[in-house]
């Protein structure tokens, strides 16, 4: 269970590679990613998490990032630390910088998170 929990969670932070169409890879480098998770509430398949990804501007005026993540609860955002607003659908979290990063700029995100990760079944032939 654990190892498909860490499986999920690693597509979901690189989920837009898959979608032609989505240009965030352009835009910002994902230059690391910690993971924490609380995985003790097993019985109900329960998880508590928070994730640090450094980030780096690509570009000028970058005034903020999409993240996807499904079905689980955001509770809050830092971004360098501070505490930050954003909007979630569901699936995406959009985080608008306080202020634009530039060519070479480096952020830190902390996402706090909880609930029970969406399992997909699979069957192969």
């Amino acid at each position: 269970m654990k190892g498909k929990l860490l499986h999920f969670v690693l597509v979901l932070l690189w989920s837009g590679s898959l979608f032609a169409n989505d240009r965030r890879g352009d835009t910002i480098d994902i230059r690391s990613v910690r993971l924490n998770l609380n995985l003790t509430d097993f019985t109900n398949k329960f998880m508590y998490a928070d994730a640090v990804i450094g980030i780096q501007s690509r570009m000028n005026a970058v005034g903020s990032i999409r993240l996807d993540l499904l079905k689980l609860t955001v509770d809050s955002i830092k971004v360098n630390e501070v505490q930050s607003t954003f909007t979630y659908n569901d699936s995406v979290i959009l985080i608008p910088f306080q202020q634009a990063l530039n060519m070479d700029d480096s952020a830190s995100l902390h996402i706090y998170y909880h609930g029970k990760p969406l399992q997909v079944s699979v069957i192969l032939r």
